[in-house]
């Protein structure tokens, strides 16, 4: 029996397919920082390493908070396609999700990879541990303002996974886009998280 090829979907043509099996990261596609502009590139540096065909993603308990300022004691790591801030002292930066933030650090604009529409899948586990939370998230890159909207994928929830069960959050949030509805969903699903699973994303207009 022949399988379907998964890198092929009807209608689409591919364009980037990583498995991080290089040896060493792409930063052809992927920033390793989380809205540096907000914080600095030290504070929101990625935490990761490449094993077995996989991008591992890890906080450390003496990770310091990558925002005290704007976002508590909240640690991160997470890895970017693009990068869009303004001016240092200016509330003009990607993903603005304090109405506090202003940057503290300037930044390069950087559009690696930014597409509008297409089809996008990942394959992910996350760990079951309360106070963890792994996500893709599409933003705007934002050099206006009212790009903003965010598509959310998936959300996983460590303390919301099981091995009978786990919740999925996704949908969208508009942000400053007055364009877009509030429209998010919380399924939980018959499956343990913290084994692969694949979620995908198709965006049309």
């Amino acid at each position: 029996m022949t399988l379907p090829n998964p890198l092929h979907k009807p209608g689409y043509r591919l364009e980037i397919n990583d498995n991080f099996d290089g040896g060493a990261l792409n930063t052809d596609i992927w920033l390793p920082y989380y809205l540096p502009h907000w914080s600095s590139r030290e504070r929101s540096a990625t935490r990761y390493r490449l094993e077995d065909s996989a991008l591992i993603l890890y906080i450390d308990e003496n990770d310091a908070p990558w925002c005290p300022e704007f976002d508590g004691g909240v640690k991160c790591s997470s890895l970017q396609t693009g990068l869009y801030a303004g001016e240092v002292g200016s509330a003009l930066g990607q993903h603005r999700f304090n109405k506090a933030c202003v940057v503290r650090e300037a930044q390069p604009t950087q559009r690696l990879y930014t597409p509008l529409y297409g089809f996008f899948e990942v394959r992910v586990k996350a760990p079951a541990i309360p106070g963890t939370v792994a996500t893709l998230w599409m933003i705007g890159v934002e050099e206006q303002p009212e790009e903003s909207g965010e598509i959310a994928m998936f959300e996983l929830f460590g303390d919301q996974i099981t091995p009978e069960s786990s919740e999925v959050r996704y949908g969208i949030h508009p942000w400053q886009d007055l364009t877009l509805t509030d429209e998010f969903y919380r399924d939980t699903l018959a499956i343990d998280a913290t084994a692969f699973h694949t979620y995908a994303v198709e965006w049309t207009p």
